[in-house]
């Protein structure tokens, strides 16, 4: 199941599909942009949102475009990191970097 933010438009049909989808998921990964500090926030949203339909699912995080990411200056790759590693922690969720 491959769900985007660009698809979250709160229609009937959207929130039939997600309950659907969720309810029955023995796992869920969630992925972010490690280039962007905004789909790494939006992870939040989407595990309060499965949370609702599910209670036992298991969490992977994955943050993609390693490639792209370790150009970025020492700070930045910090801040992302450290949000990154919180959300693990508060999820309960091994934290995977990737190239894509």
């Amino acid at each position: 199941l491959s769900m985007k933010n660009s698809n979250a438009n709160n229609d009937a049909f959207y929130e039939h599909n997600l309950r659907e989808n969720l309810s029955n998921a023995k796992a869920i990964i969630f992925t972010f942009d490690l280039t962007s500090m905004d789909t790494l926030l939006s992870i939040k949203t989407w595990y309060k949102k499965a949370k609702q339909y599910n209670k036992s699912f298991i969490t992977v995080i994955m943050g993609t475009k390693y490639d792209l990411f370790e150009r970025y200056n020492n700070k930045f790759k910090y801040d992302i990191t450290n949000k990154a590693r919180y959300f693990a922690i508060k999820m309960r969720s091994p934290l995977i970097y990737c190239n894509t």
